[in-house]
């Protein structure tokens, strides 16, 4: 069992392939430039090794995505507030990663980290941004349904987004099925590359796979066109640019949501996709008042103020800077009165009547998701003996003097109480340190390596003194390569390394690092 959570190569990886960006063997995009296809995979795997600076080269994917994104659907607004979507679901998963770290395996956090975080964080980001980004002035046409992008479940049928638009986009044309992809398709028609179309469109619906976003844009462009030159006067629309905007956006959005919650289904089952749709329409619920708080507050300055439209973008994004700005100190705030109600309640619950108000003071979202968060995370409960079993590695590696004995005793009592796999980390690190402080450097390294490699994912803050220490010993075996990706991932951590601290690890900065460092001894090891 893998006690970690995804790495970021997987992260960036699976967004990228909910975007479906990358056409596979199967669904080849004619005109993709392959060249571009094998940089944005070189890329990944690059971050997948976590080679280079893991920050910039992080910001330099979602850039990328970005541009791939406006070459498909050409809106600054839209891709902009995509683009800051993501960034506030990486900013979580980040912190999470630096901070907390997991004793749970790579399923279980991941079903964790989804309702702990990732939906409270998605709910406010996607509110946030589409005001911020001021999308509502594009005018765009979308589902009746204001969660039409989320999927419906219905006992054991679950209607995918991509086919909630689709169906809405023939609605929004006044065309079934069958003449939207295939215009006046009847027994005398034959029209190859039509009928394809129509049975591509036939299989979506169906939910057989999910198109790549540019074969699925690609045949509702033909459809549009299609539909324009059609000679049968009663199967002939004029589709407006609006429209065709609007439906292009929305398949954008659907496929991506019907990616994500499709490897949920699979991976948790419908029960838990479920819950999270539920819990992300409830929230949603919450933060209206927030939402329209904003938009009650622009109304109110526009209708005395002579606004020109040129700053009336910048008016949303001031706005809503300052507003959210205030929000995420009210949640700051509700800190010590919430933990102070819950310390003080025999079950550790708040009184509804309590909860509502402070829900006046607050807000109904803050308090109502932090309520929520608390009741979540004490359901979780770390195995019997990790905490003693943790502590006890920690008391271990502080004493001066260890043996091999003693290191194997402990790694005895954590196989016996079951947490062994729980702590990977901690045996490789302490019978690192019990060689480094013989100073056999060499045979300590592989145990460095090790233990840091166990740590990155799981580990969260417990692996800020093990990062300084890799770097070190990196420097005394003569390591250039690993000292630079221990750098590199203590950047990422934002752990300060002695000798660089906050200077920029320019290469000059890291030869004199790796210099000092192979000469030095700490006592604190």
């Amino acid at each position: 069992m893998t006690i970690e959570f995804p790495t970021q190569g997987e992260l960036i990886k699976f967004v990228f392939d909910a975007t479906g960006l990358l056409p596979t063997k199967r669904n080849q995009r004619e005109d993709f430039d392959e060249t571009k296809k094998k940089s944005i995979q070189t890329a990944l795997g690059r971050l997948a090794s976590e080679e280079g600076k893991l920050n910039e080269r992080f910001g330099e994917l979602t850039k990328l995505l970005s541009g791939e994104l406006f070459e498909s659907i050409p809106n600054v607004k839209i891709i902009g507030c995509i683009g800051e979507v993501l960034n506030d679901l990486f900013d979580v998963y980040n912190a999470v990663i630096r901070d907390e770290g997991t004793y749970l395996n790579k399923t279980e956090t991941i079903r964790w980290f989804s309702s702990r975080y990732l939906i409270p964080r998605l709910v406010i980001s996607v509110n946030k941004h589409l005001l911020r980004c001021n999308i509502a002035a594009e005018n765009f046409i979308t589902p009746p349904d204001p969660h039409w992008f989320l999927p419906t479940i219905d006992g054991n049928m679950v209607t995918w987004p991509l086919e909630n638009v689709m169906r809405w986009a023939y609605d929004l044309c006044e065309c079934s099925q069958t003449h939207f992809h295939y215009p006046g398709k009847n027994a005398d028609t034959a029209d190859v590359h039509l009928q394809q179309n129509l049975d591509n469109a036939a299989n979506w619906l169906a939910g057989k796979g999910l198109p790549s976003l540019i074969a699925l844009l690609r045949n509702f462009d033909i459809s549009f066109e299609s539909l324009r030159t059609c000679v049968n006067p009663k199967y002939k629309r004029e589709i407006s640019e609006l429209e065709k905007q609007s439906i292009r956006v929305a398949l954008l959005i659907a496929r991506i949501s019907s990616h994500v919650c499709r490897s949920v289904q699979q991976q948790f089952g419908s029960e838990f996709l479920a819950e999270l749709i539920e819990q992300y329409r409830r929230y949603s619920e919450w933060i209206a008042d927030d939402t329209n708080a904003i938009k009650q507050h622009v109304a109110h300055y526009l209708s005395e103020n002579d606004v020109p439209p040129a700053v009336l973008d910048g008016l949303w994004r001031d706005v809503s800077d300052s507003y959210w700005g205030w929000f995420a100190d009210k949640a700051a705030h509700l800190n010590n009165p919430l933990h102070k109600i819950i310390s003080e309640s025999v079950d550790g619950s708040v009184p509804e009547e309590m909860a509502q108000r402070l829900a006046e003071q607050y807000g109904k979202f803050v308090v109502f998701a932090e309520i929520e968060a608390y009741a979540r995370q004490i359901k979780i409960v770390p195995p019997q003996d990790f905490a003693n079993q943790l502590f006890a590695g920690f008391d271990l590696k502080k004493r001066l003097k260890i043996t091999s004995t003693e290191i194997d005793q402990y790694a005895n009592a954590l196989k016996s109480s079951g947490v062994e796999c729980r702590l990977p980390w901690m045996v490789p690190w302490l019978r690192g340190v019990l060689l480094y402080r013989s100073e056999n450097f060499e045979e300590a390294f592989p145990f460095f390596q090790l233990a840091l490699d166990q740590a990155k994912y799981c580990a969260g803050r417990n692996q800020y003194k093990l990062v300084n220490q890799y770097v070190e010993l990196s420097a005394k075996t003569d390591r250039w390569r690993e000292f630079k990706k221990g750098i590199e991932w203590a950047q990422y951590l934002n752990v300060k390394i002695r000798w660089l601290r906050d200077d920029e690890p320019t290469d000059e900065n890291l030869k004199f690092v790796f210099a000092m460092l192979k000469k030095c001894r700490y006592a604190d090891l």
